[in-house]
């Protein structure tokens, strides 16, 4: 089980199926990647990622530079049987145009969007496979939806991974939802993503596996109830669901999640499907599909952004703006969630300022004291 997640945490690419509601001002998500096994016809890795604006507006925006890899040979060196030999990658934007393939990182296929050879780009970038049968494609794209398709050489087969990374962080477009298909097997072989929260505050994400619903679009062998775990990057489980209608609390889930899950619009339409909603401190993360009692089948684990959820505690003062009186550990931003409870030994000092377009309940039918209109508390360092 240890290679399954001291695997490094590269980028997954993903099909997206919804949006949750949120002001999105820095990525969510990113450097994130999906390892699973690369069968035949349907049963290839499918996935899918969306280039969108950090923020709403209509001015000209600088394409998001990406690379996408397909990793297969390189995965043996961590102790992970069967890696398939030879993947080969494409890309496909939003019509389903193939738009830029690759069959090697030292070769260039020039096409579609790649006009010019990439090999030395690739190598720059810090990210060249390192093994010859590997593929890459650096790709300038504008804001849209694409899908990356990870397949075997002559139908070869086996464990692969596949990556998106950002090389332009500086731009006003990130990488938003994403998601990968792909046919969740047993042992090394069920279907394993990471990701990372990048920034300094914690993001809200709310990850999916789906199976049956996979069904209603024709695709086979579907996975009947999948299985989905969350681990921090020291390798501890932090969260983990079977079935979305019954929320297993543990970790850092502290209360039922049915009522977020369904408000969120991202319900999925079959009981047995299953859902985490986190709010996640910066860091690695890595998320696990399987099927329970080790049934096998195609899923998809997908990773939506939404609005993190802070916790008033009191833990220190009364003051807002103190990190330490919240959990996670942050403040409040506009756009995010707080919840503040009754019977917390500092009830929170709030002005307008503080809760510009934060979204607060109050965590019990008592209500959670706050004093309004308070003068705005000097900012504490914690």
């Amino acid at each position: 089980m240890k290679n399954l997640l001291l695997l490094p945490l590269l980028v997954v690419v993903y099909l997206v199926i919804a949006t949750a509601a949120t002001t999105l001002t820095e990525p969510t998500l990113t450097n994130i990647s999906t390892r699973a096994f690369v069968q035949t016809g349907d049963n290839v890795v499918i996935g899918g990622f969306v280039v969108e604006r950090a923020q709403p507006n209509f001015s000209p925006a600088q394409p998001k530079r990406v690379i996408i890899r397909a990793l297969g040979p390189e995965l043996t060196q961590y102790g992970i049987p069967n890696a398939v030999a030879n993947p080969t990658l494409e890309l496909h934007d939003s019509t389903g145009a193939l738009i830029a393939s690759n069959n090697s990182g030292v070769t260039t296929i020039i096409g579609g969007i790649i006009t010019t050879n990439q090999v030395d780009d690739i190598r720059a970038s810090g990210y060249a496979p390192t093994d010859p049968f590997e593929s890459a494609i650096i790709a300038d794209l504008p804001a849209g939806n694409y899908t990356a398709i990870v397949r075997g050489v002559n139908n070869m087969t086996g464990v692969a991974l596949v990556e998106v990374y950002d090389l332009s962080p500086e731009t006003s477009l990130v990488l938003g939802d994403l998601s990968t298909r792909g046919y969740v097997q047993t042992g090394d072989n069920v279907m394993i993503g990471g990701f990372t929260i990048p920034g300094t505050q914690p993001k809200g994400v709310i990850l999916r596996a789906i199976g049956p619903q996979l069904s209603k679009y024709g695709i086979p062998n579907t996975l009947a109830d999948p299985t989905l775990e969350l681990y921090d990057s020291m390798g501890a489980l932090i969260a983990s669901n079977d079935n979305w209608q019954q929320t297993a609390i543990g970790g850092i889930i502290a209360a039922d999640q049915v009522r977020d899950i369904l408000t969120s619009g991202l319900a999925p339409e079959d009981r047995n499907e299953s859902v985490i909603n986190a709010t996640l401190l910066p860091g690695n993360y890595t998320a696990i599909v399987r099927g329970v009692n080790n049934t096998t089948g195609v899923a998809l684990l997908a990773g939506h952004r939404t609005s993190p959820t802070f916790t008033w505690t009191g833990a220190v003062d009364s003051h807002w703006e103190n990190p330490a009186n919240w959990e996670p550990n942050g403040v409040p931003e506009r756009g995010d969630f707080a919840a503040i409870p009754s019977g917390t030994s500092n009830s929170p000092a709030i002005s307008e300022p503080h809760i510009d377009d934060v979204q607060i309940t109050l965590g019990s039918s008592g209500g959670g004291g706050c004093i309004r209109g308070a003068a705005r508390p000097m900012p504490h360092s914690s």
